[in-house]
Formats: C-alpha cells, structure tokens, sequence
C-alpha cells in the first residue's frame, strides 16, 4: 500500500468539488475585544464575502462559538483542533463545502505553538489540499520560519494541487519570500504585481499601528499561494479593510480574497 493511501485512511475529504472556488484568509487578532463587538464586525465582514471556504488565524474559542450560533453561517462546518479551552494554534477553516470526517493538524517547529491545519478535495484522481498557517511572528524569526516552511512542504508533498494561504509574518524580498517562489505560485504578485497589497499597514490601520514593532514597516504579511498543473488563480482583493459602526478596523490585518478554478485540460 502507497504512503498516500495509509495518509488518506486517516484524512478527510471531499468527493464534491467545485469548478470555481472563492476562498477568504484573515488574521482576525486575539485579544480582549475579540470576545466582544469586535468578534460581531468580523463576522459581519465575513458574511457580506461570497466565500466557500473560509480560513482564519487567531481564532479564539469564543469567537467559534459566535460563528456557530450566527445563522448566517448555518451553511458552513467548522474545521479546528480544540484543546482544553483553546483552539490550537489558533486556526480554522470554516467550509460551506462539505468535508467528510476532520481536518488534519499538523504541529510545526515552533517558540509559539504555531501549527498547519489543512483540508483535501478530491478532483477525480486529483487531490487540492487547501491549507492555512500562522508563521513565527516575531521579526528576527527568519530562521524559524524557514524550518516551518520546510515542515509545511513536506506535509503537503502528497497533494496534486495546493492552496496555501494565512499570514506568513514576512515581507517583500525577505529569504522566505525566496524559498516559497522556489515551488509556489504568489497569487498577488502573479495577478497584481503592481500593487503593493499591504495587509499591514500601519498609515491605513490604527490596529496594525497600535500592534506594530516601532520600527516595523507596513508590510505585506498575508498571502495566497498555490502550487501544481491545476489551479488557476482568476481574482484576489482586500477586504476587512473598511471601518465598523465604530469606525474602527475589524482587525489590525486586512484580509484577502481569491477566487481560483480548476483548468480546463484538468476537469
């Protein structure tokens, strides 16, 4: 029997694939007020989005028992790893696409408990993983990172086709930039390489100002990338950007939105 097969013995995934799949990451901040108004204006944003498959960081227990309760997502299941009273990692997938056991976590090297959570579909004999990850985030935390990265690879190495997306805690030009190009597809450059798309920004988000290390830029921290012969990305956009009824931000992050099908030759 293949490593692949004893891995999907044990992995969930669905059997209903979409040809266009519209997808949201987002950082949403876990702090006090996220329990609070806050949680409510992020689950506003999140319900206005044509998402089928939503992928947060920084999720807290109270937030995921907000989205159960809020009939707006009563179309969606929810992908975590609980423990105790916390989500681990602080990662969810919440999915309108039904998945048929769990999600699959995956611990990565880490000073911060950060961790992979991932989902597959299945496309006659193609498998998409669709994967969300929160990076180290502390600067000087380049070397970390990279062994993250390493780590994630070689979680996803049995997947056809993959999505990967959260928010990677590094900006432009940095080595891990370099080592993702080196097998992955950054879907903002690929679509809009003359926008900076910053999803930190300290100037347009007093949250991210509020948060930011004092001699960190705004920066481009969340990304969508993909990688093998299948997808194709059509859209990607920012969103999470606007102020609530109190005009403040959401989250000290914007998120992004994408949209990607599968081509043609692959269907």
């Amino acid at each position: 029997m293949s490593l692949l097969w004893v891995i999907m013995a044990n992995f969930s995934y669905s059997d209903d694939f979409p040809a266009r799949l519209t997808l949201i990451s987002w950082n949403i901040l876990d702090d006090s007020t996220l329990s609070q108004e806050r949680g409510l204006a992020v689950l506003d944003v999140l319900s206005e989005t044509p998402a089928d498959i939503i992928l947060l960081q920084e999720v807290t227990l109270p937030l995921i028992e907000k989205l159960k309760k809020d009939r707006r997502f009563s179309d969606y299941q929810i992908y975590s790893r609980q423990r105790n009273h916390r989500i681990v990692g602080g990662l969810a997938i919440v999915s309108k696409i039904p998945i048929k056991t769990t999600a699959r976590y995956e611990q990565l090297p880490s000073m911060m408990r950060r961790g992979l959570l991932y989902i597959m579909l299945k496309n006659k004999d193609q498998f998409l993983c669709i994967a969300n990850v929160h990076l180290e985030s502390m600067m000087d935390d380049t070397t970390m990172r990279i062994k993250q990265l390493t780590s994630t690879f070689n979680h996803l190495s049995y997947c056809d086709d993959i999505i990967l997306a959260g928010d990677f805690n590094f900006g432009k030009g940095e080595p891990e930039e370099v080592l993702l190009k080196k097998q992955y597809t950054d879907v903002w450059l690929q679509l809009k390489p003359n926008n900076r798309g910053l999803t930190y920004n300290r100037e347009l988000n007093e949250r991210s100002d509020d948060n930011a290390f004092w001699f960190e830029k705004s920066r481009r921290l969340d990304r969508f990338y993909i990688s093998g012969d299948c997808l194709a990305a059509k859209q990607i956009q920012l969103t999470g950007n606007k102020p609530d009824a109190n005009n403040q931000m959401p989250s000290d992050h914007f998120a992004l939105l994408a949209t990607f099908s599968y081509k043609v030759s692959c269907q």
